[in-house]
């Protein structure tokens, strides 16, 4: 006997998956088109949706449809407003809005991976083929690409997670900082608030650190924050350290890379320096969080073609490897993040 479909095991999460890029599709035009900052101000008829947005009315009608089906929207007697998950992640005045996230996942996340089956075959990052530009990581090209190095670093600085760095980061007794990765300047900023006594230096491209030095000076703390042009693959460390941030930068990188960021920065901090990892995490054992996981795609397919979302214990392996030998682990952070600490 056949088993109904509607009680197969998994089968709702399938039907979400099979349409996953139709749904993306249906929120982002709600987010570009400005659907969610109209209904900030009340409730609105279809018509007056449409003539907000420029579209004509089946158009409209269609969008408001799947929005409403998601949930995102609410419908009542004709008129249109927000849902709860709207207002707080949809709006740019919301708490850990994904606004800017989802931009870089329309811009570039979806365009890159459309190659990923290719990109597993080949063991490469096929998708930065769909991207102008020199260099053999992403990073690279969008250095050549102003409008979407913006669109990039703007989500970066955006995740919700950056937020519960600070409070979770222990720097008492550290004096100089680095931020191996630091795009625009977010976390250096939070870091330099927290902890008064602590000079930072954000270690980046020479194109995002540019950004990075306007945005540390509209906050007045260009005194405290500095920046450093470079490539921490190959680069030297800014002198006088003692201690340095990876944050949100290990899976991008395969194991045998990160264990040799690791290993120069050792030596350029002094004995009792610090190596924190801040970053989501799987499982020990890699069976999810499936939003976890599913990083790996974006690593393989377009950013560099050898990253992988490591778990705790491989990060601490590697720290170890590059001499490393006292690491300590704070974990089950929000959004499933660690923070891994390596004392030389």
């Amino acid at each position: 006997m056949m088993t109904p479909v509607s009680t197969v095991q998994g089968e709702d999460i399938l039907r979400l998956v099979v349409a996953g890029h139709l749904h993306f599709q249906s929120l982002w035009a709600g987010v570009s088109l400005g659907v969610f900052e109209m209904l900030a101000g009340g409730p609105l008829t279809l018509a007056e949706i449409a003539e907000k947005a420029g579209l004509a009315l089946q158009p409209a009608r269609m969008m408001m449809a799947n929005l409403v089906a998601l949930g995102f929207v609410k419908s009542e007697a004709g008129r249109f407003s927000n849902s709860e998950v709207a207002t707080l992640r949809l709006l740019r005045s919301g708490q850990d809005n994904l606004v800017d996230i989802l931009h870089v996942y329309a811009r570039i996340i979806y365009p890159g991976i459309e190659d990923y089956v290719q990109s597993l075959r080949e063991n490469r990052n096929v998708g930065l083929g769909r991207f102008p530009g020199q260099g053999a990581t992403l990073y690279e090209r969008l250095a050549a690409s102003p409008d979407l190095e913006s669109v990039f670093q703007a989500a970066m600085a955006a995740m919700p997670s950056n937020r519960f760095l600070a409070p979770s980061f222990d720097l008492r007794g550290r004096r100089h900082l680095c931020d191996c990765g630091g795009g625009n300047g977010r976390n250096a900023i939070e870091l330099a608030r927290a902890n008064p006594e602590l000079r930072v230096t954000v270690f980046d491209h020479p194109t995002v650190c540019e950004k990075a030095a306007a945005n540390i000076a509209s906050q007045g703390l260009s005194g405290r924050i500095a920046v450093a042009p470079g490539n921490f693959l190959a680069d030297p460390f800014p002198p006088g350290i003692d201690s340095v941030l990876y944050a949100h930068i290990g899976p991008i990188w395969s194991a045998e890379t990160n264990t040799g960021v690791f290993k120069r920065a050792a030596a350029a901090l002094p004995e009792g320096g610090t190596f924190s990892i801040y970053n989501m995490v799987p499982a020990d054992d890699h069976s999810g969080p499936a939003y976890v996981t599913a990083g790996s795609v974006y690593f393989h397919a377009l950013a560099t073609g050898q990253g992988f979302m490591h778990s705790v214990p491989e990060y601490t392996e590697m720290l170890r490897a590059a001499g490393f030998s006292d690491v300590r682990v704070v974990r089950d952070l929000p959004v499933s993040h660690a923070l891994i600490t390596g004392i030389r």
